[in-house]
């Protein structure tokens, strides 16, 4: 049986308005080819209690929700921008900003979102006030929530976690961060390659003169220090150290499967250029 709350919206021939924040950040998302929903379907309009995608949420905080408005947006996967972030990534930014008390980001309440990307965990990452972390089942999109003090604010105007993700990309990774992006190489070349037995003896760990592999890891450590551009020069020549992998280490590994392999080093290379965790 759906609340009092819904039959009384009927009655009132079912208004609806976009809180101010949530109206803003959807424009903005849209505008860089985002699919963006606000308005509840019928299983939120009927839901007990109705939550931020009804335009009478009995959760609204620190404040009753004002009536009529929705305080919600539904950040969907398809048809993402290839020079767009993911979800996992958008998240994050946008979780970040929020920590950071970031103008437009501190007016969120909570957010559910995967951070790994689908099948990794989902969180729920409420601030009512404080931060607490729970883990959520609300899956496969990114879900924002507004303040119900936030209703008619204009400050989501100056927000736009996209823009602030593509800033981010020019600056060198962390030392976290490219430590990381090295053993994700190493992985994808250890997990394919059928290395010959006497690899460690052909191609010792530290000759980076010798070894292709140590080579790899090299360009990943210096593309990672030096920003986009040289990323994405780091993508561009994974093909010659793989084929002194082909030909020098792995005897058995057919053209096709080195085109496999290709494909899958390369995804983690390209994805230092975007800062992607896959």
């Amino acid at each position: 049986m759906p609340s009092a709350d819904f039959f009384r919206w009927q009655r009132a021939g079912e208004p609806y308005t976009d809180c101010r924040p949530g109206a803003t950040l959807t424009k903005t998302l849209r505008g860089h080819g985002y699919t963006v929903y606000t308005r509840g379907n019928d299983d939120h309009m009927e839901a007990v209690p109705p939550e931020d995608h009804t335009p009478f949420s009995q959760t609204g905080w620190p404040v009753e929700s004002p009536e009529w408005f929705g305080h919600a947006v539904d950040i969907m996967p398809q048809g993402i921008p290839a020079n767009c972030p993911t979800l996992a990534q958008l998240g994050d930014q946008m979780f970040n900003d929020k920590t950071a008390n970031v103008p437009g980001a501190r007016l969120i309440k909570y957010m559910n979102w995967e951070p790994k990307g689908p099948g990794g965990p989902c969180y729920h990452d409420a601030w009512q006030p404080t931060h607490k972390r729970s883990a959520s089942t609300d899956r496969g999109h990114n879900h924002v929530s507004f303040r119900s003090d936030a209703t008619h604010s204009d400050e989501m105007a100056g927000y736009d976690p996209v823009q602030r993700w593509r800033d981010s990309m020019t600056e060198p990774l962390s030392k976290t961060q490219t430590r990381d992006a090295v053993v994700r190489t190493d992985d994808a070349v250890d997990n394919e390659f059928p290395w010959r037995a006497d690899y460690p003896a052909k191609f010792p760990e530290g000759d980076k003169r010798a070894n292709p592999k140590v080579q790899l890891q090299t360009a990943v450590i210096e593309a990672a220090g030096r920003g986009e551009a040289a990323r994405a020069a780091a993508v561009e020549g994974t093909t010659a150290i793989l084929a002194r992998l082909h030909e020098e280490v792995a005897v058995t590994l057919t053209d096709a499967q080195l085109d496999t392999l290709a494909d899958k080093v390369t995804a983690r290379l390209q994805a230092l250029v975007f800062k992607a965790t896959p």
